[in-house]
């Protein structure tokens, strides 16, 4: 009698408690993490059984689901944060785009204008045109009527000698000049040149 009594507490501290019912209390004893799961998981129905089954056996002792776990879709703030970042982007490569063509355009524009101007010099230079001031002349080739050119002359540092300047410009439908350029060479007053003709023969 005295052997069962001493053995009885031994045999209910060794043995493992039993996980197969709720208590009351919604808490289940120690060690009863897996069980809990397993528990849980009897309750589902059987078509739901086998999309838990990974989950129920990555279960630790805690009850709890792992860390490691990763989870679908994105958030709203996450796709707000994405779409703005691409709008920002966007907008650089459109402004940088348009800084470009401005850019391209005000070079060839300028190109242009020296060109001009050198021809309209020359041909001041070569006699072609008078040696008198003139102002808002357009060109003759230029179909959109936006480029002029203007003339000052005006009496040289040296004796017989004449400054000559020209600026041509670009007027985009009048308003103020996108490119633009000038050129300013010294002559020899063409008048020199018709006196020595004139008293030439008569000498």
């Amino acid at each position: 009698m005295r052997r069962h009594m001493a053995s009885a507490p031994t045999s209910l501290a060794n043995r493992r408690p039993d996980c197969r019912h709720v208590p009351s209390g919604g808490d289940f004893p120690e060690g009863c993490g897996a069980g809990r799961a397993k528990l849980l998981l009897s309750h589902i129905p059987s078509s739901r059984t086998l999309s838990f089954h990974g989950i129920a056996a990555n279960f630790n002792t805690t009850g709890h689901a792992p860390s490691g776990t990763s989870r679908r879709g994105l958030s709203l703030l996450e796709v707000l944060v994405s779409v703005a970042i691409f709008l920002g982007a966007l907008t650089a490569i459109l402004f940088a785009l348009g800084i470009g063509q401005r850019s391209e355009l005000s070079a060839r524009l300028q190109s242009e204008a020296v060109l001009r101007c050198e021809a309209v010099m020359a041909e001041f230079i070569s006699g072609v045109r008078e040696a008198d001031a003139s102002d808002g002349n357009p060109f003759d080739d230029d179909d959109t009527g936006n480029w002029t050119w203007t003339a000052q002359v005006e009496s040289g540092p040296g004796a017989d000698l004449l400054q000559v300047t020209v600026l041509v410009e670009h007027r985009p439908g009048g308003s103020e000049p996108n490119a633009a350029f000038s050129l300013v060479r010294y002559m020899r007053d063409p008048q020199l040149f018709l006196d020595s003709a004139i008293e030439g023969p008569a000498q």
